[in-house]
């Protein structure tokens, strides 16, 4: 099961492609860059309770299919 979450992109026309992100907690997009943190927002404990440090947060750079 994967965690909760997605980052969409919408185009001018207005179609939309989601792209999945556990747990995104922002969004910094410049030009066609696109950065987002992941595992921002999981629970204290983590998402595996046999390691709770596994998701402590990270920066995930997305690419878009054109």
């Amino acid at each position: 099961e994967s965690a909760p979450g997605q980052v969409v992109r919408v185009a001018p026309d207005g179609e939309r492609t989601a792209l999945p992100v556990p747990f995104p907690g922002g969004v910094v997009a410049r030009g066609n860059r696109v950065l987002v943190a992941a595992y921002s927002t999981a629970p204290a404990r983590g998402l595996d309770p046999e390691h709770p440090r596994q998701s402590s947060g990270q920066i995930w750079r997305l690419r878009f299919p054109d």
